[in-house]
């Protein structure tokens, strides 16, 4: 008896559930499942997260979906979606490269449409990894016309490799000190475009760019372990936060910050509320999730990608982040 045979009779004889169809993705199986009336839903999530699984309700039918994931996963690869239709014919103006959904399909967002990026996750679980995919994701299509980075690792491990990269916009920063200096700065230059684009008496950054002969060019914040800037200065990182996002929609400034301290001291309600669209990867428990998503469900995620992708405030969607070698770095 297979292993989905076994969930189909558990499914059976616990909740009246009969199974209506199944959808094989890359890292997981989709599960479909038509429950009794009257099933409670807390009983369905004590149910999978016993078996380490994860359940989800599909809104557009009802359905109980329970997810397996494969003893054998497919890696994603970032080199195979910089390839791919959805990012070459993209009109983003600021494309990353995600991954693929729970079916495999990939996933090509736009940041500017974001327009931040708030990810946590244990150590391991996949968040310097999908980081280069986004810096990859941008250096590999756009000019320093276009777009700027500014790289913020104060461990030191992550991005030394994009040394190099044509966009960047000052060297990797590695000293916290540096870092907050860094993070005034970029308040400063938000000020000043806001300045700029109003005097030019446009509506935001992309009216401005149509009207003027030296376009502004965005510019790409990302920040591997914020948890080191919050320690320094809880409420001087926090006004950078806030006062930079307030202005974004106008002056083309967008934030990434990633964290492996998921919890309320890191990610203050200050910054959430700044940081409506979240990745949550793989959690140490049910509280971390919290911390991040608002709600359970990434304790029950696998290492190496997998994550749940929340966009301000809405369900949390599984996805599976590209894994990026040292070579494509280099090729890019």
């Amino acid at each position: 008896m297979s292993y989905t045979d076994e969930l189909d009779k558990e499914m059976r004889l616990r909740f009246g559930a009969a199974r209506v169809k199944s959808c094989h993705g890359p890292v997981v199986d989709n599960v479909y499942y038509n429950v009794a009336v009257g099933t409670q839903f807390g009983e369905l999530e004590k149910f999978a997260a016993k078996n380490e699984l994860r359940v989800i309700i599909d809104h557009g039918t009802a359905d109980i979906v329970i997810e397996i994931p494969h003893k054998n996963r497919k890696t994603i690869f970032a080199s195979d979606l910089l390839e791919c239709a959805s990012y070459r014919k993209s009109k983003a103006m600021l494309p990353i490269v995600a991954g693929v959904n729970s079916l495999g399909r990939a996933m090509v967002w736009d940041l500017r449409k974001m327009p931040h990026l708030l990810i946590g996750g244990r150590i391991g679980s996949g968040k310097s990894t999908f980081m280069h995919s986004v810096i990859a994701s941008l250096t590999n299509c756009l000019v320093p016309e276009q777009c700027g980075l500014i790289l913020i690792d104060t461990k030191g491990l992550e991005f030394s490799a994009w040394n190099n990269s044509k966009l960047l916009r000052r060297p990797v920063v590695t000293d916290v000190c540096d870092a907050m200096d860094v993070m005034k700065d970029i308040v400063k230059e938000a000020d000043a475009r806001y300045q700029k684009i109003r005097e030019s008496k446009a509506r935001n950054i992309e009216y401005y760019n149509q009207n003027n002969a030296t376009p502004m060019p965005y510019m790409v914040v990302i920040i591997d372990e914020f948890a080191d800037l919050v320690k320094q200065s809880k409420s001087d990182f926090e006004q950078y936060v806030a006062r930079i996002t307030q202005k974004t929609c106008l002056v083309g400034i967008h934030l990434i910050m990633a964290t492996e301290q998921v919890n309320a001291e890191t990610i203050t309600g200050i910054i959430k509320a700044f940081m409506a669209v979240r990745i949550a990867f793989q959690t140490q428990n049910k509280a971390q999730s919290k911390a991040i998503l608002g709600e359970g469900g990434a304790e029950n995620l696998l290492c190496y990608g997998d994550a749940l992708f929340s966009d301000a405030g809405r369900a949390p969607v599984r996805i599976h982040t590209p894994y990026m070698d040292v070579e494509t770095i280099g090729e890019i």
